[in-house]
C-alpha cells in the first residue's frame, strides 16, 4: 500500500506513512517511504555535555566524528551494514526526536554527569541547515533484525526479514527471497551509516552524515548557522543540583551572546524561556551497587549467599 492509498482510507499523513512502510513488499519500497523527505515538523534533540556545547556555540562549528571510530557504542554496526571503507570516509552526528526527555539517552551519553545538557532544535531549522551544507545527508536510522556475519553458532538466535522505522516494523518473511537476501543486500556501500540492529531501536535516531574522503582527522568541523543556534533551547542535567542551575544558565548565556554576532534573523528577547530544569531531577539512580559483605559464616559466590559450616571458608552443609 502506498502513502496515497493509505491517506484515502482517512489516515493523516504520518499514519499513512507508517501503514505504507509496514506493508512494503521489499526494502526499496520501505526506504522510499522512510526516506521520502526530511520531516520539517516537530523537533530534533541532541544529548551532550556543557564543555562540548560551549565549544559549538562559541565557535559556530559542529564536530562530526568519523563513523569508524571505536568511541561509538555500537562496535558491530560498520561490520554488518554497508562497507567499512565508506565508514572510514564518513563523519556523523546523531539526533533524537521530540521534546520528551529520554532516561536511556541521558544515561547513554552523559551518565551521572551534572553538566549534561539536552539541546532541542526545531526540525525546520535543522533541515534548512542541511540543505545548505555541502554533501550532507539527514536520514532516519532503520533498525533491522538480521543474522551476524560471523559463523553461526548453535546458540545464536534466529533472526531475519524484519526492519523497523518510526516504531513500526515491516516483515519480509512471506517473501523468502527478500528475507534471506536481506543480510547481503544491506552490505551495499550505499547503506553505510543508515542501519543498526533492532536492539538499538529505542534511540529512534536521525543521523547527519557527510562523506569526506580527504579529511584525515578524527573529526570534521561543520559550520553551524548562528540562526540555528539562536533557536536552540536547553534542558539541564537531571543530576544538576538546584543551586547550580543559575550558574550554568549564566555561563551558557555568555556563550550565546557571542553567537549573536552571527545571527542574521531575529534574536530572542527573553533568555529564560530557553532554559529548562529536567523533569527527572533527583529521580535517576544509576550508581554502581556496592558488593554486599557477608556476615558470619555466610559466603558470597556469584551473587548468591551460601551457608558454610563455620570451619572452612566456602564449605557447604
Amino acid at each position: 500500500m502506498t502513502v496515497e492509498q493509505a491517506e484515502k482510507l482517512g489516515l493523516d499523513f504520518e499514519s499513512a506513512r507508517k501503514v505504507a512502510f509496514a506493508t512494503s513488499r521489499n526494502l526499496k519500497e520501505a526506504l522510499a517511504v522512510a526516506w521520502g523527505g526530511p520531516d520539517k515538523s516537530g523537533f530534533y534533540c541532541h544529548y551532550t555535555t556543557l564543555p562540548k556545547l560551549l565549544s559549538l556555540v562559541c565557535s559556530g562549528e559542529w564536530w562530526l566524528r568519523r563513523s569508524s571510530s571505536q568511541r561509538f557504542n555500537d562496535l558491530q554496526e560498520t561490520k554488518k551494514f554497508g562497507k567499512s571503507r565508506i565508514a572510514e570516509q564518513t563523519f556523523q552526528v546523531s539526533f533524537g526526536k521530540g521534546v520528551r526527555e529520554s532516561v536511556a539517552l541521558w544515561q547513554l551519553y552523559a551518565p551521572n554527569d551534572p553538566f549534561a545538557v539536552k539541546v532541542l532544535i526545531p526540525a525546520e531549522q535543522v533541515v534548512q541547515w542541511i540543505e545548505h551544507c555541502k554533501g550532507a545527508e539527514l536520514k532516519d536510522i532503520i533498525y533491522t533484525s538480521i543474522p551476524s556475519r560471523r559463523d553461526q553458532n548453535v546458540y545464536d538466535k534466529k533472526r531475519g526479514g524484519t526492519i523497523t522505522w518510526n516504531g513500526v516494523s515491516c516483515n519480509f518473511q512471506k517473501d523468502k527471497k527478500q528475507s534471506y537476501g536481506l543480510s547481503k543486500e544491506l552490505m551495499d556501500e550505499k547503506y553505510t551509516g543508515w542501519f543498526k540492529d533492532h536492539e538499538w531501536a529505542y534511540e529512534d535516531e536521525t543521523r547527519l552524515c557527510i562523506c569526506h574522503p580527504l579529511e584525515k582527522g578524527e573529526f570534521l568541523r561543520v559550520p553551524v548557522p548562528g540562526d540555528l543556534i539562536e533557536r536552540m533551547t536547553f534542558t539541564l542535567s537531571p543530576w544538576l543540583k538546584d543551586e547550580q542551575f543559575d550558574e550554568i544558565k549564566s555561563t551558557l548565556i555568555g556563550a550565546l551572546r557571542i553567537n549573536r554576532s552571527r545571527v542574521k534573523g531575529k534574536v530572542r528577547k527573553e533568555w529564560g524561556r530557553r532554559f529548562h530544569r529536567s523533569v527527572l531531577s533527583g529521580a535517576l539512580n544509576f550508581r554502581k551497587i556496592s558488593p554486599v559483605k557477608c556476615p558470619g559464616i555466610v559466603t558470597c559466590q556469584f551473587g548468591m549467599l551460601l551457608k558454610g559450616d563455620g570451619k572452612k571458608k566456602g564449605a557447604y552443609k
